[in-house]
Order: C-alpha cells, then structure tokens, then sequence
C-alpha cells in the first residue's frame, strides 16, 4: 500500500488561502458600505485591510473550510452497511487517535489485534488540523485512527489582492454677467468622485506536508483467524504448486493463532476443500466453519498438516 498520493495539486492549499482572503474581502465591502464618505484613499486602505484580516479569521474561527480527511477518503469496506453487520463491534464515543510510525508494521499489528480496516484518506496539502481526521473516523464509525504526516517544503510568494481606491473633485465656478438690466454676479461649486482598484500584494509562507490517516473497527470474529495474500511465481515455484494462499497476518485469540499457524506459511487446503485465491478461500471457510478440519500448508521446505476447530460464522 502507497503511503500517500498526490490528490491534491501542488499549489492547492494556496488557492484555499486565496479563498479565505476573498471570504474576507466580501465580509469587508459588506461591513466598509455604511460607512461615511472616506476623504482620504489612504484611510479606505487601511479599513479595508482590517476588515480582510476579520473575515480570515471569521472564517478560520467558524470552520468554512473543507475538511480534506473527507474529501480525499477512499472506502475500504465494498460498501458493507457497517451499522448492522454482524461481524463489526460498532464503538461508542470519540476514536482514539494515534501517530503512526510505519504503515505496513502499523497495519500488521491492528489486523493481528482483530482490527478491520474501513477506509483512508491520503492527500498533499498545507497545515491540517488532526481534529477534522477524529471528526471524519467518528463519521464513518471508526473506533481507531492512525496518523501519519510528512514535511515536504514551504512554498512562498506574493498573492494580489485588489483593493477599490475612490478620488473626489471639487470644482468651484464663478463670475459676472452683464446686460440690459445691469450687471450680476454668480458662483457655485460641485463634487465628482471617480472610482477604481489597486492591487496589494500580500506575502505569504504555506508549509506542505503528506498526509495519511487509516480508520479501523473491531471485527466481532472470525472462522480461522488469518488474513490470506495471493502467492508469487517465486512461492509457487518453491511448493512445486500453483494452489495456496499466503498467510499475511495471524489474528490473536483465533483458532489459526492458538494451532500454531505463522506468517509466512502457505495454506493449501482447508477442510479437502483446495485454496488458491480469495473466491476459493472464502468457500472453504464457509463451508467448514464450526468444524474441526485438516489444514494443509507449507512451512520453511515441509508440507505440514494440522487438525483446527473452525469458529461458527461470526461466533467467537
């Protein structure tokens, strides 16, 4: 399995900081329109600005922005209704959340712990909250969730920001008239004001990271208590054998667990009944769940045989 993958294009968390400031900006021209006439451009630059900085935190504090721990999950589950499988252990309350150090070893003990992986989110972007990673597990159900990030680089730059800027001008007229009647005197004075923008560019840093976060649930139970992997040419060239399946993980506390059953072994038949991918092993198992069966498999040069007492479906 790939850590992570670049679902997000470089540059990404930069347009949701424009985003941000844009949200911002439209607070500003709301807020700045009921204000008196501004005789100084200087004086509207600064208003605007402060009202930028509000509606970034506005919208920072009120949690406008996506939540990418959703919006880049892939579904693990084939679309299995969680909530009334019989072989889950639903949870209650919040998922714990833990740091991972390495996925596959991490993998390998929260199977081994009789854990079933829902699903995992994987995408490239800036700072993330971890609490919108517990947000989305609790969503989907999970009971555990693990995460892992990675410094990439920090992108730096300037961004434009267009600001409106207004000017007014007074004009005064004056002068005589002169006529039949006699001479008169006049004057007068009147205000245009001409509208515009000007660009500000606002520096900003952006650190991107790599994301990675799994969500498990805890399954109920299982007939054998292994998680089986397809064999490769060079397996089946070492058995002498096209049929078998690798065992990948060993569950604790199940009957492949208790018999002796190790990582690594090649399990070629169950009960009579020949494995060889997942259709077939899942077969096997079906059919001799509950029963005590012969389990064929291949160990380290030796074809070995050991009598297993299969669990019921779901029955632990």
């Amino acid at each position: 399995m790939k850590m992570l993958r670049e679902d997000v294009a470089p540059g990404m968390e930069v347009s949701r900081s424009v985003g941000l400031m844009v949200t911002g900006f439209a607070m500003m021209v709301s807020g700045c329109m009921g204000f008196a006439v501004i005789k100084s451009s200087i004086y509207n630059r600064r208003c605007f600005m402060k009202w930028v900085c509000f509606g970034v935190f506005f919208a920072l504090l009120t949690g406008c922005t996506p939540n990418p721990f959703q919006e880049y999950y892939t579904d693990r589950t084939g679309n299995v209704d969680i909530v009334n499988s019989k072989m889950i252990i639903l949870p209650e309350g919040e998922p714990a959340v833990f740091n991972g150090s390495d996925l596959d070893s991490d993998y390998q003990k929260m199977v081994e712990d009789g854990y079933i992986l829902l699903g995992y989110s994987n995408f490239q972007g800036a700072n993330i909250d971890f609490k919108q990673a517990k947000s989305h597990g609790k969503k989907v159900h999970a009971k555990v969730v693990v995460l892992y990030s990675k410094y990439l680089k920090t992108v730096s730059g300037n961004m434009p920001l267009m600001l409106p800027t207004t000017q007014t001008t007074r004009t005064n007229v004056s002068g005589n008239v002169s006529g039949v009647g006699g001479n008169a005197y006049y004057s007068g004075s009147g205000t245009s004001t001409t509208s515009g923008s000007q660009p500000v560019y606002v520096p900003f840093n952006v650190d991107r990271h790599e994301y990675f976060a799994s969500y498990w649930i805890k399954r109920r139970g299982t007939i054998l208590g292994v998680e089986p992997k397809d064999i490769t040419d060079e397996i089946r060239s070492e058995i002498g054998s096209n049929m078998g399946v690798l065992v990948n993980v060993v569950i604790k506390n199940t009957p492949a667990f208790f018999s002796g059953l190790f990582k690594g072994d090649v399990i070629t038949s169950i009960g009579g009944s020949s494995v060889y991918d997942g259709p077939s092993w899942s077969n096997a198992l079906s059919e001799n769940a509950g029963k005590e069966v012969d389990v064929l498999f291949f160990r380290d040069g030796e074809h070995l045989t050991k009598k297993i007492k299969l669990n019921k479906k779901f029955d632990i």
